[in-house]
């Protein structure tokens, strides 16, 4: 099995994006693309990733491959590589090579062995999104830095305005109202009309998954309802597409 990326540094800022889950990520390569379904290391998240065969400037799998690899040292060997870098990657039997080839024309290439490891296969967690909203990265990014405690409430009104708040053991707090027309876009399909609908998340998960997002991608689409995990959808250069799912968190 062997693909062709055009973009090794974009490349790696998926492989980035991944290992804020967990470190041994399971990469299933067939004839459609590259797809990962993983569960986070402390088990409050999702993320389901695919990267579709049109993205690779070549993609040959004689067969479906699941294979497993430990991200920590493969994230660093992509942090050496620039945009401008053209990806090749091969898996052998017990191992992965992977080469740069720069602008220079030298081939660089590092052998990286395989782990074995049971993939567990989850099902992916239902969300309704009884609210669902589009926002650009870095204004999201902003809003969660500001909070003032380790956890945001969202909350949307009726008229499908949007409140991010947080208070902090000295009660101080922290708000930040959205009108529907600040932002890209927003749905609201509650059966009931009145309802508030709010749900807490801890920002410690949440800022590190838009923090990893931005280099990829402008926007993200959000839904979620009261008291439910939160889905996060983003949509990349060439439509890869990635997923996550993330458990609200309940007050004690």
């Amino acid at each position: 099995m062997s693909f062709v990326f055009d973009n090794a540094k974009y490349f790696g800022g998926i492989l980035n994006l991944l290992r804020k889950f967990k470190d041994e990520v399971h990469f299933k390569i067939d004839s459609e693309g590259l797809h990962v379904k993983e569960l986070d290391t402390w088990h409050v998240a999702m993320i389901v990733l695919d990267v579709p065969k049109h993205c690779f400037l070549d993609l040959k799998v004689p067969e479906e491959k699941m294979i497993c690899l430990n991200l920590k040292d493969l994230v660093k060997i992509f942090k050496k590589t620039s945009k401008n870098d053209l990806l090749t990657w091969k898996t052998e039997e017990d191992h992965v090579t992977i080469s740069f080839r720069g602008e220079d024309n030298i081939n660089r290439s590092y052998k990286i062995p395989l782990i074995k490891a049971v993939y567990e296969d989850l099902p992916i967690p239902e969300v309704k999104n009884h609210v669902e909203f589009t926002i650009d990265l870095p204004s999201l990014r902003k809003i969660l830095e500001s909070s003032v405690n380790d956890e945001i409430t969202l909350t949307v009104d009726p008229k499908r305005n949007l409140k991010f708040t947080s208070k902090d053991e000295e009660d101080i707090e922290y708000s930040v109202e959205i009108t529907p027309e600040d932002l890209i876009e927003i749905s609201r399909n509650h059966p009931q009309k009145n309802h508030i609908i709010t749900s807490t998340y801890k920002i410690e998960y949440l800022l590190k998954y838009v923090k990893a997002l931005q280099p990829l991608a402008r926007n993200v689409t959000i839904s979620f309802t009261s008291d439910s995990p939160m889905k996060i959808t983003c949509k990349f250069r060439y439509e890869e597409k990635a997923t996550i799912y993330l458990a609200s968190y309940q007050h004690m």
